[in-house]
């Protein structure tokens, strides 16, 4: 059982690594700079790679990473990428610029906020079916299927509403991303 314990442990470590020895050694740091840029990084991820590359014997190169990741904040910090950030449900990590940020904040709230609109019909698609499947058990009294049809009208009716706002934002004339 030790060994298995053992092997667990340094694979659940390893896996929180960056980079791996090859990565590291192999390495094009602007590139990896621009890449992780891309994806909205904040610049603690070169302390990250820093760190997977220290137990292989590797330095970073700072400065190239660094300039790649500011070219890749360029991609990152649109207005039409925070828009598709936010309708992922994506957590923006505040890693652009300013002047950037301008355009890029308010449409990843926009699709952030339609994120969350779209979760809580889900949520509320979910709760009609239970009581929708409720209705099908013959065992109900007549109080009972009164009590979940009652509900029923009230769920549908809120997510006619959550449609209703989902409709509004998505045909906001801000919204560029789409």
């Amino acid at each position: 059982m030790r060994p298995a314990a053992g092997l667990l442990a340094t694979l659940l470590l390893g896996g929180c690594a960056t980079l791996d020895r090859n990565e590291c050694l192999q390495a094009n740091w602007t590139d990896l700079g621009a890449r992780d840029g891309q994806s909205g990084y904040p610049a603690s991820r070169l302390e990250e790679h820093r760190d997977a590359c220290r137990e292989h014997g590797i330095i970073p190169d700072d400065r190239s990473y660094l300039a790649g990741r500011e070219q890749g904040l360029r991609y990152y910090c649109t207005a039409e990428n925070g828009y598709r950030e936010g309708r992922r449900g994506a957590a923006y990590q505040r890693v652009c610029p300013l002047e950037a940020e301008a355009a890029f904040l308010p449409e990843y709230e926009l699709g952030r906020e339609l994120y969350q609109l779209e979760q809580d019909a889900n949520e509320l698609r979910g709760r009609i079916d239970e009581h929708e499947r409720a209705l099908g058990d013959p065992g109900l009294t007549r109080e009972q299927r009164y009590d979940h049809r009652r509900e029923l009208d009230y769920l549908y009716r809120e997510l006619a509403s959550l449609r209703r706002q989902m409709d509004r934002l998505e045909g906001w004339p801000g919204a560029s991303g789409r």
